[in-house]
């Protein structure tokens, strides 16, 4: 069984995943401990429940609004041919302004040696600036893309190692992907760009 943590965990794992939405499922979870953790998160998180018996959730995004019926369906975004060019598009126009900016560049990054064979390995293809996590499970339940040279977990500012979380990062990452989540990655991971 896949899972991210505890409900006493629940504060620490919104702000670990950015969590926008919070589903409870009424079989596990009693209403009062969904009703505590909906007041203790407040309302910018949207908040739906799974009933006890059925497959679909009944939530609402305001408390005005009555309640809509939503099916579970897993779209990974990343695998769009759109998404993928896009993305390859952007690999290429940074290494163009890695280039330009290379004195700047050499200064920022730690391992200058690694940053140059970085450099060239996305130019051609057998690299992207951000991947998946290597996990030992690994990912071979998410849609392939190339070896990234960094990786979710470089935009976050807490160290992570537990497996499970570094392969729900994994999927969040290709599920919800972003070219600005690429480059929230990159910014904030800039110094490792020579891993």
């Amino acid at each position: 069984k896949d899972v991210l943590g505890s409900l006493d965990r629940l504060d620490e794992l919104v702000r670990i995943y950015k969590i926008e939405e919070i589903i409870f499922c009424s079989k596990d979870v009693p209403s009062e401990i969904t009703m505590g953790a909906m007041s203790r998160l407040g309302p910018k998180l949207q908040y739906k429940i799974l009933p006890e018996k059925g497959g679909s959730i009944i939530g609402s995004h305001s408390k005005n609004s009555s309640g809509e019926l939503y099916t579970v369906d897993i779209e990974f975004k990343i695998a769009s041919v759109i998404q993928r060019r896009n993305k390859r598009i952007f690999d290429i126009l940074l290494v163009f302004l890695l280039f330009t900016t290379l004195p700047v560049s050499l200064i920022l990054v730690k391992n200058k040696g690694g940053f140059f064979s970085n450099l060239f390995s996305v130019l051609f293809g057998k690299k992207t600036w951000v991947g998946y996590k290597e996990t030992p499970s690994g990912s071979s339940a998410l849609p392939a893309i190339k070896n990234g040279v960094l990786a979710p977990t470089d935009a976050l500012e807490i160290p992570v190692s537990d497996t499970n979380t570094l392969n729900r990062l994994n999927f969040l990452y290709a599920k919800d992907y972003s070219l600005e989540k690429d480059f929230d990655i990159i910014r904030k991971g800039l110094r490792n760009l020579g891993r």
